[in-house]
């Protein structure tokens, strides 16, 4: 998938460059096509009004299945 994709939707870049590898890595390992879609970097907000940050991971959808993937908290190098 391209990182112009309409289909791929980085809510905010992230601060680390292993973690900004990593999300290119899941980015071009995905279809650019439907119903195939991903975010990265999110936060969830609780009906209590707590938050839940999702930075450094992406969601993406495929047929039949959500997937969730957590990108590392130290540096790596990510090969195919």
């Amino acid at each position: 998938m391209n990182e112009t994709s309409q289909r791929w939707r980085q809510i905010a870049p992230s601060e680390f460059p292993w973690e900004r590898e990593a999300l290119a890595f899941v980015r071009q390992g995905l279809p650019d096509y439907e119903p195939y879609r991903a975010w990265s970097n999110l936060e969830f907000i609780a009906e209590d009004g707590s938050m839940s940050s999702s930075r450094g991971r992406t969601f993406e959808t495929m047929p039949a299945r959500l997937a969730s993937t957590r990108m590392p908290a130290v540096p790596f190098t990510a090969r195919p």
